[in-house]
């Protein structure tokens, strides 16, 4: 009898992609010359940063809503315009309740959530609105200490009621934690830490990442750093010449580190075999702080110039000028199949979480930002035609593809974005007509707005600096 042939077994069913997992890095003051990827300093040095850019999608006119950062971090962390919140300013806090979080949207779609670093969204000593509305003991005018405040009042505006499984909140030595930094779980409370702060919070990123791994997670990382007080450790700063402004050197220092905290990140998920299926974010809450001249006086001085750079835009934190909003930005995520993509056309940093939170399938009709995906595969003209708006302390602008009308001061100003230092050029003159188009669309925005702009002027010391900033003969790289 002939042989029969045996059967052959059935190939097993490929197996199921891995779930997306999401991170944010925002960074607190970097500005945007501070990541090499954008060659406009040579003393910079962010080679894991860079590598992101490398191998995913930079975009060149990355703006965040904002030149502050509570602001800035209220519309990160809710998808949505602050103002739409009533959380323009600082001042303006704590983030409503009522407010839906990145991190409760994730958590409805089965994701773990996680929280380290800077979150600046809870109740402060400045928030006098709420205070005076709350706090029955409280007088406007008074100078209070948050700390005496008792913590019933706060927890509700803490990460960890704001939809974050794993907190590891806090700035400078006090961490609000229900963690330990190698990720295991601890009774929520205050610790004393005295270890360099960057590295605190990375070490905590990759706490969570080694505790989280095996489900689909989303990890928000927000350093205190570049920000004042300006600090660094000696290993840090071995790695740079001595003959440069000691603030620059500081914050060379403290964004190597931050560096080496993205590093720590990316090869603990190499380790857990889970980069190719995780999408990270990079940005900065706002620009630089230059006051005005970055005067490199003593470390212990008051000055806001924390070392960091906004080359080559004219203007700082505190403004709507590029220099003020517009921060490093990137995209990487394997899936995309983009690697080395650069994109000019303007995008809002509510762009980026929105993308990420369409991906993983929640709904971001709601929410302000767009769908960059898209834009990542090439069909970008969307972009362009998208308005982008600001408010902040009595400045109002918006940016539309080529053009950007801003209104700070006495004055209205027209810039054409595609020109070499736009903001040294006022074009309101030349082209009237397409400024009172804009400016007619920033206020039929502003006005859906719960908090009314005021239309009240800044001040004149406030006034010189826009006119140092916006002097067409002054280099704003020197």
């Amino acid at each position: 009898m002939p042989s029969q042939p045996k059967p052959v077994a059935p190939a097993p069913p490929p197996e199921p992609a891995k779930p997306t997992n999401v991170i944010v890095f925002f960074t607190d003051d970097q500005g945007y010359a501070d990541i090499g990827i954008h060659n406009q300093r040579n003393d910079i040095r962010t080679p894991n940063i860079d590598s992101l850019a490398n191998d995913g999608v930079l975009f060149t006119n990355g703006y965040v809503t904002s030149p502050q950062c509570s602001p800035s971090r209220a519309a990160l962390i809710t998808g949505r315009y602050q103002q739409r919140i009533g959380y323009g300013e600082n001042k303006f806090g704590p983030l409503s309740v009522d407010t839906d979080t990145l991190a409760d949207r994730f958590k409805s779609l089965g994701y773990t959530t996680g929280m380290m670093g800077k979150w600046h969204l809870e109740l402060q000593g400045n928030m006098t609105e709420w205070l005076s509305q709350n706090l029955e003991s409280y007088f406007p005018g008074d100078r209070i200490d948050i700390n005496q405040v008792p913590l019933e009042l706060k927890m509700p505006f803490m990460p960890e009621s704001r939809g974050f499984d794993y907190v590891f909140d806090g700035y400078y030595k006090y961490y609000w934690t229900n963690m330990q930094r190698n990720g295991t779980e601890k009774a929520s409370g205050w610790v004393e830490i005295d270890n360099y702060r960057i590295d605190v919070i990375s070490d905590a990123a990759v706490g969570f990442i080694n505790s989280h791994h095996e489900k689909p997670f989303f990890l928000h990382v927000a350093h205190y750093g570049p920000h004042v007080p300006i600090e660094a450790t000696q290993e840090l700063l071995d790695q740079f010449p001595d003959d440069m402004p000691i603030r620059r050197k500081y914050a060379l220092a403290t964004m190597l580190g931050i560096d080496n905290g993205v590093g720590k990140v990316i090869q603990a998920l190499k380790e857990h075999d889970i980069f190719e299926n995780t999408l990270i974010v990079f940005m900065s809450d706002n620009g630089a702080p230059l006051d005005t001249d970055r005067a490199d006086v003593p470390l212990d001085s008051r000055s806001s110039w924390n070392g960091s750079r906004n080359d080559p835009l004219r203007g700082e934190k505190g403004m709507l000028m590029e220099g003020g909003i517009k921060v490093p930005y990137i995209i990487h995520y394997p899936r995309f199949n983009a690697s080395g993509i650069v994109i000019d056309e303007p995008v809002l940093s509510l762009d980026a979480v929105a993308t990420a939170l369409k991906l993983v399938g929640g709904e971001i009709d709601d929410l302000d930002g767009i769908d960059l995906r898209p834009a990542i595969s090439g069909d970008r003209e969307y972009l362009n035609e998208r308005p982008m708006f600001f408010r902040f302390q009595n400045q109002r602008a918006i940016r539309q593809g080529r053009w950007k009308y801003l209104e700070a001061g006495w004055n209205d100003y027209l810039f054409d974005m595609y020109a070499n230092d736009p903001e040294a050029n006022n074009m309101i003159e030349a082209f009237p007509d397409i400024a009172e188009q804009m400016k007619n669309q920033y206020f039929e925005w502003s006005g859906q707005m719960p908090r009314p702009d005021d239309m009240s002027r800044i001040l004149i010391p406030f006034q010189m600096r826009y006119d140092y900033h916006l002097d067409p003969e002054r280099d704003p790289t020197q």
